[in-house]
């Protein structure tokens, strides 16, 4: 169920409206208002280290607060059981 959910969410996220409206409601209205949300773009997120392995961010978004890129990047995990060691697995 986890991962029904899961790709459920990331659909759901990777629309900018949608972006937009986390954004909005989740930081302080103070905040938010800094957000130039026409220049909110979602960017690759994939990786590659100097030694070649990959890595693959769940999702990465960017927009400008006075006039500099803001990168933000969004993780969502759903699990259906607590994880104890979810800590280090993000850190990983």
């Amino acid at each position: 169920m986890g991962v029904l959910h899961d790709t459920a969410f990331r659909q759901l996220f990777a629309h900018r409206q949608c972006m937009c409206e986390l954004l909005t409601t989740f930081f302080p209205a103070e905040v938010a208002a800094q957000l130039d949300l026409a220049t909110l773009e979602r960017v690759n997120g994939s990786y590659a280290s100097d030694g070649g392995s990959q890595r693959h961010g769940d999702m990465v978004w960017r927009v400008q607060v006075a006039g500099r890129w803001l990168y933000l990047y969004v993780l969502m995990e759903f699990q259906s059981t607590p994880d104890p060691y979810m800590a280090l697995r993000m850190r990983v």
